[in-house]
């Protein structure tokens, strides 16, 4: 069982880092973002429902 639900709205909130695929899967497209994007990415993590994501560093 997994914990994840495709609500998508980290892809939403951090479309270029984050994408759902057509079959739910949800893809990283930069797994070291600049420290820049450290505010988007800490927002979009904490917008899943389930806590299916963290933000590690």
């Amino acid at each position: 069982m997994t914990a994840v639900r495709a609500t998508a709205r980290a892809a939403a909130m951090a479309h270029e880092f984050f994408e759902l695929d057509d079959d739910d899967v949800m893809h990283v497209h930069d797994e070291t973002p600049d420290e820049e994007h450290r505010g988007e990415l800490a927002a979009a993590t904490a917008s899943c429902p389930v806590l299916a994501l963290c933000l590690e560093g």
